[in-house]
């Protein structure tokens, strides 16, 4: 049951933080000139997770943050400012 004025769970916007963590992975990814399957591999992730986190619509947890930043070979407050 939807809530008048209330946005359905899915279409909910993400939290800011989850977008500034989203655009900082894809960015050093892309520096590191890493595709999505090889920072999957990496972080011992599936391709597909990867691709959720980097378009902001999964809810990564601060293990799984952990793990990208470690696939990354950078440090959790460098995506997470």
């Amino acid at each position: 049951m939807v809530v008048s004025g209330a946005l359905p769970y899915k279409t909910a916007m993400a939290h800011p933080c989850r977008l500034v963590f989203a655009r900082n992975v894809r960015k050093e990814r892309e520096k590191q000139g890493l595709t999505q399957e090889a920072l999957a591999e990496r972080s011992d992730t599936h391709v597909t997770y990867i691709s959720d986190v980097e378009r902001g619509v999964v809810n990564p947890s601060a293990d799984s943050m952990g793990q990208i930043a470690d696939g990354l070979g950078c440090r959790l407050s460098k995506l997470v400012p």
